[in-house]
């Protein structure tokens, strides 16, 4: 299957009635689109880019990751990729070393993980079209509004897509629309009513590389963090032998640095970690700033998933974790909105991925704020040095699976 044609022209999705249009095909899109489809809805999933592609960071999957993959039936996925199981972590400061037991871990390239994924939804029944941009149209109440906008739906209403194929145009119309389009993506605020994101203000940005190559040192099997004042690395050996780098850096570090890899191979000497030959001259890309969240998760017709949703600096596959797990929640309240749209849904998807999703993202951003402070780096690696058993809860905490089963009194009477 070449994923980089899709499966269906931009003409042909116009001219389809679909109960859900999903934008961004990472996944956190491609999970959701297949979890809708195997519950019978027409579905098609747009993305900007074109697959196979390279993502800057989540090669880390960890125990929510792997639950949730069993959830929806994929529980080999990893396995028939040749994923590296992780067994340990080993976290450097300042030239103290500490390493910790990782639960039910795995590292594989997000090229290989995202296609995976992808098949997965196409052989459900999803459409894809690659190569295209979304924004947000109206919502259309009656078969004269879907007219005007010369896109076709079953009855009800419905919101508009429009898709942007470089000088192609075409307008989509869906009864639900999923916003899966990435930490940069605005799919939500492209019509002005989900409002501007949140951004904290000392946000960190993300850069990431491949290396071919790499001393030894960096085996397989275990996670790597070098922690330096202005920053950190994450370093895991792929199926494919290649070594990952995927790090969070002040923004005004990265300027006086002279870029990336020279942040990087600074950071390393700082932890104490050996240089990696040619770091500078990677093909380093990077990010937005990283934590942030958007004004509203759901607006009228829309929910957002993955990234989309809020992002805040993870560790050990958090944020891989928190798409799959927001993309297989989203299903009921999609189901419900597809039936008969109710604008006590914005509500309810709101509180959902705050008790479930928003409170693991906490956890994270306190982490992130500790490994601002140096001091306390310093003794807690001096501390973990002696004593990793006392890492085992926090560990357990950013990894655990999370409880998607609880909806709410609400939601579930309008999915009977």
């Amino acid at each position: 299957m070449h994923l980089s044609a899709g499966t269906i022209s931009a003409p042909q999705a116009g001219r389809t009635a679909w109960d859900v249009v999903v934008v961004g095909a990472g996944p956190a899109g491609s999970m959701a689109a297949r979890q809708l489809a195997r519950e019978g809805l027409s579905v098609l999933l747009v993305d900007r880019q074109l697959f196979p592609r390279w993502k800057i960071c989540g090669a880390c999957l960890n125990a929510g990751s792997t639950s949730a993959l069993s959830q929806a039936g994929l529980g080999t996925m990893l396995q028939d990729l040749g994923a590296v199981r992780l067994s340990k972590m080993r976290i450097a400061a300042w030239s103290r070393q500490a390493c910790l037991r990782l639960p039910e871990s795995f590292s594989v390239s997000r090229r290989a993980f995202d296609a995976a994924l992808l098949t997965a939804a196409i052989e459900a029944g999803v459409e894809f079209l690659p190569g295209a941009s979304a924004t947000l149209g109206p919502c259309c109440g009656d078969a004269g509004d879907l007219a005007r906008h010369s896109v076709r739906s079953s009855a009800g209403g419905a919101r508009i897509v429009r898709l942007s194929l470089g000088e192609e145009r075409v307008s989509v119309a869906a009864r639900v629309v999923v916003a899966a389009d990435g930490l940069s993506g605005g799919l939500l605020s492209s019509d002005g009513a989900g409002g501007a994101d949140w951004q904290a203000p000392a946000a960190r940005v993300g850069v990431g590389a491949t290396s071919p190559i790499g001393p030894d040192f960096y085996a397989p099997g275990t996670i790597f963090m070098a922690i330096g004042t202005s920053g950190y690395l994450g370093l895991v050996r792929l199926e494919n032998q290649q070594l990952n780098i995927a790090a969070a850096f002040d923004r005004n570090y990265l300027r006086h640095a002279g870029g990336a890899g020279m942040a990087a191979a600074a950071v390393l000497e700082q932890a104490g970690l050996p240089a990696i030959g040619g770091v500078e001259s990677l093909a380093w890309k990077g990010t937005v700033p990283l934590t942030r969240r958007p004004a509203a998760r759901a607006i009228e017709r829309v929910f957002a998933i993955g990234d989309a949703a809020g992002y805040v600096e993870p560790f050990t596959g958090e944020g891989i974790s928190w798409a799959l797990a927001g993309a297989l929640a989203v299903s009921s309240f999609v189901r419900s909105a597809v039936r008969s749209w109710d604008s006590s849904l914005v509500t309810l998807w709101e509180k959902h991925y705050r008790v479930t999703i928003a409170r693991s993202q906490r956890t994270c951003a306190l982490l992130a704020n500790l490994l601002r402070r140096p001091l306390v780096v310093r003794s807690a690696v001096a501390l973990l040095e002696q004593l990793p058993a006392v890492a085992v809860p926090v560990v357990r905490r950013v990894g655990r699976p999370h409880h998607l089963s609880s909806v709410s009194g609400p939601l579930q009477e309008m999915t009977k």
